[in-house]
């Protein structure tokens, strides 16, 4: 049987709309800014703005750490450790040689006695997940667009190998419908590092004025075919 021209042409659009409204994960590992040390990583992931939050809610700069520099103690992923151990060291391994963990060359981080503030820039999520590598208990809570609290979890600290520790650690908020505008990460006070983002919002903004003149093109068909 064959399809008319309009159910075609309502086939095409259901379709272009059902392409439009999907929407890609965003997962955040940090990799591409291998060569950024040391500066600030803002909104340079697309669909997040990444920002400290200090105790008097005074927002500032989260740090790009790029392992590879040799400035940060860190334990990575990919079997690299910084500062490296000494084999001729009578102490060697070093439990606190590689404190931290990343998940690969690079992750974020920021300064004592801060929060991490993570917001979602084209529109709400309903989960988000992250991992860390704290030295204090660490909190991971969700927030709505009007500071309504609506999920809480709490980790462990996760550092130092030779005590137990065995790579990033791993929190997870999330809501029944995408409700959450921002989450904010924080420990009791140390430096901390986060990796490896993975979220539901959107990664890039609806285009509502491409979808009207795809359905003016379609109905300006239907009327020629009308008209005939």
């Amino acid at each position: 049987m064959k399809l008319s021209t309009r159910s075609l042409l309502v086939s095409l659009c259901l379709t272009v709309l059902s392409m439009t409204s999907s929407w890609a994960y965003i997962f955040a590992n940090f990799e591409e800014f291998v060569g950024q040390d040391g500066q600030a990583v803002n909104n340079w992931v697309t669909g997040l703005v990444i920002e400290s939050l200090d105790i008097e809610g005074i927002t500032g700069p989260v740090w790009i750490a790029d392992i590879n520099t040799g400035n940060y103690n860190v334990n990575s992923d990919n079997g690299k450790i910084f500062p490296v151990p000494a084999p001729g060291d009578p102490n060697y391994p070093n439990p606190r040689d590689g404190s931290y963990f990343v998940g690969g060359d690079v992750a974020v981080f920021t300064d004592e006695l801060s929060a991490v503030k993570i917001s979602f820039t084209f529109g709400n999520a309903s989960f988000f997940r992250a991992g860390y590598s704290s030295q204090y208990t660490f909190h991971l809570k969700a927030y709505d667009a009007n500071g309504v609290l609506l999920n809480y979890v709490q980790g462990g600290s996760n550092v130092y190998p030779g005590s137990g520790g065995g790579g990033l650690a791993y929190l997870q908020v999330s809501t029944s419908t995408p409700n959450i505008a921002y989450v904010i990460l924080h420990d009791a006070g140390g430096r901390f590092f986060i990796d490896n983002i993975e979220t539901d919002a959107p990664e890039v903004i609806p285009e509502p004025f491409s979808l009207l003149t795809f359905a003016a093109g379609v109905f300006g068909l239907l009327g020629m075919r009308k008209r005939r």
